[in-house]
């Protein structure tokens, strides 16, 4: 009788298996203090998170030196980080999309999976994204190492952008005060766009005129409302001045001026 009694006591029990896979998280070597494996929404405290979670997911992180891991899946995934420092990003497989804002000083690794991603990054300073360095560098106090195949829209104060031996498609937000894009050798797509996308406003002291260089390859250079200075380099290739009074250099111009 007791005997069967206990067995009834333990079904009825709660698994507790999960809870303690749980608390055997880690994140770039640090026990976890948030995991969320289930996506949606991530909150952060105001302390030093370390956050483990899985797409779809927004994480936001807030004040204190965060440490943040997600792992991808094969099919097309949805990962927002906001505030992050300390990053260890794999994508996994299927077309991606990395949305990257604010943050402190921080380092790690950003891995776009075996298919490409899109990343939207807004620092809130200046951006440097070297793809053929794998480098991406914010507010000039984080770096990451960044692999894998991406297409980049940008917006800070300062943006240079520089592309791989791939085709890029690289694009700044025509709010960003002072803009240098550079492709590499592939067949390119380089732009100065209007905000299709919801981003903070930027206030600029000074602007300059942005510069698009498209290096090797047949390039495709577009610029907006500012004087833009649009140079394709070798390769048959198409410079869009837009608006302003333009510079262009290239087989084919539309709507350039000098």
């Amino acid at each position: 009788m007791r005997a069967a009694l206990l067995v009834l006591v333990l079904a009825t029990l709660p698994l507790v298996g999960t809870a303690y896979a749980v608390d055997g998280e880690t994140c770039l070597g640090k026990p976890a203090t948030i995991v969320d494996l289930d996506g949606g929404t991530v909150q952060g405290t105001d302390g030093d998170d370390v956050i483990v979670t899985a797409p779809d997911v927004t994480v936001t992180a807030g004040a204190g030196t965060d440490t943040i891991c997600v792992a991808g899946t094969g099919d097309a995934d949805y990962v927002d980080v906001q505030d992050g420092e300390d990053l260890d990003l794999d994508l996994g497989g299927g077309y991606d999309t990395l949305h990257l804002s604010g943050g402190g000083a921080g380092s790690g690794t950003i891995d776009s999976g075996a298919d490409g991603a899109y990343l939207e990054v807004l620092p809130n300073r200046s951006l440097l994204l070297d793809l053929g360095d794998d480098d991406l560098s914010m507010d000039a106090d984080s770096s990451y190492t960044i692999t894998g195949a991406w297409d980049v829209t940008a917006s800070a104060k300062r943006v240079r952008l520089l592309g791989d031996s791939g085709p890029n498609h690289l694009r700044a937000l025509a709010q960003s005060c002072h803009v240098a894009i550079e492709g590499g050798r592939g067949k390119d797509w380089l732009a100065v766009a209007p905000n299709t996308i919801e981003v903070p406003d930027i206030s600029c002291s000074n602007r300059t005129a942005a510069e698009l260089l498209g290096q090797g390859g047949n390039d495709l250079l577009v610029g907006y409302t500012g004087n833009d200075r649009l140079f394709g380099g070798p390769g048959r290739d198409t410079a869009k001045g837009g608006f302003g009074r333009d510079t262009c250099r290239a087989e084919i111009k539309k709507s350039c001026e000098r």
